[in-house]
């Protein structure tokens, strides 16, 4: 409850932090602080009310309210706002709901202070804690290391894995993947047609050069690393130029499918794997340069010639 403040009905939930933004109300819930500052460890005394409640009761940031216990103990605490948040979304069946569950009469408040309101201790006591890993394959690692730790009553205590969100983006995520990899396959093989048959033309049409450039004395040798040079002065530029135009048109269209699974998955174009591809392609331009231009030194001059109207 709020001591002397006009609130919604008679009584609010005072939620204990460590960190307010890793708190599933503001992961999960749909809360954003919308002014003011987080709680912190180091934070004491302090509190996170929502705006609609400030603007109710005249409240700003640095104004001080009073905090009471509304199960029976005579106990009180004065806090200082910190910051107003906001909720997203609305609470659930709020015509049937009890006060105390509205989203607008949440206070959130450092752990020590909610110690003091409901345990009557200066030291931090917890009903629940929320944890993170960076890498979700671990989490039943983690529940593991956590279920070894001596020091706590786990016959008293349960431990729910939340990955629900982990699990249905992966699994978008995968979808995608396969359709994204089969476009991919479809176009390399496509690509690599194309490349050969242009490759072999070109080449044809330069006949007549070979030929004239092999009756002067040139090696065949030479005439390869030629049409390779001359290969390799279209093709690396134009790779260059592809690595601008994909991580644009990654960053438009690649964002725009990803956020319709998640919007917290940023798309980059990684410079190792574009290499990779890049190093692929340019390796199969010189092969199919290479095998176009040695057909036609294996014919002799004077047959180039022969054929020539």
């Amino acid at each position: 409850m709020i001591h002397g403040l006009k609130v919604y009905e008679n009584a609010g939930r005072v939620v204990g932090n460590r960190y307010s933004e890793k708190d599933t109300y503001f992961t999960d819930e749909g809360f954003k602080l919308v002014s003011g500052n987080p709680i912190t460890p180091d934070a004491k005394q302090v509190a996170l009310v929502h705006e609609d409640f400030a603007n109710t009761n005249g409240l700003n940031i640095g104004d001080y309210i009073v905090l009471k216990n509304v199960e029976g103990k005579e106990i009180e605490e004065k806090v200082k706002i910190i910051g107003i948040f906001t909720s997203t979304r609305k609470s659930d069946s709020e015509e049937y709901m009890d006060t105390t569950n509205l989203f607008e009469n949440i206070i959130f408040t450092d752990l020590n202070t909610t110690s003091k309101l409901i345990y009557e201790t200066d030291s931090e006591n917890s009903q629940y804690g929320d944890f993170e890993v960076e890498d979700p394959e671990k989490l039943d690692d983690l529940i593991a290391e956590m279920k070894e730790i001596e020091d706590v009553f786990w016959d008293n205590c349960k431990i729910t894995k939340n990955d629900s969100n982990y699990e249905n983006t992966k699994e978008s995520l995968d979808g995608l993947r396969k359709i994204v990899s089969t476009a991919i396959a479809i176009i390399l093989i496509i690509s690599v047609i194309l490349v050969v048959l242009i490759l072999n033309l070109w080449t044809k049409h330069r006949t007549n050069e070979i030929g004239i450039l092999l009756s002067i004395g040139i090696s065949k040798k030479d005439l390869i690393w030629q049409q390779i040079l001359e290969v390799l002065i279209i093709s690396v530029p134009a790779f260059i130029l592809s690595f601008v135009t994909s991580s644009i048109a990654t960053k438009v269209i690649g964002s725009k499918l990803i956020n319709s699974i998640s919007s917290s998955i940023d798309i980059t174009v990684n410079i190792h794997d574009w290499l990779i591809v890049s190093g692929i392609g340019l390796l199969i331009i010189l092969v199919s340069t290479i095998i176009s231009i040695y057909q036609i030194t294996k014919i002799k001059p004077r047959d180039i010639f022969s054929k020539i109207d």
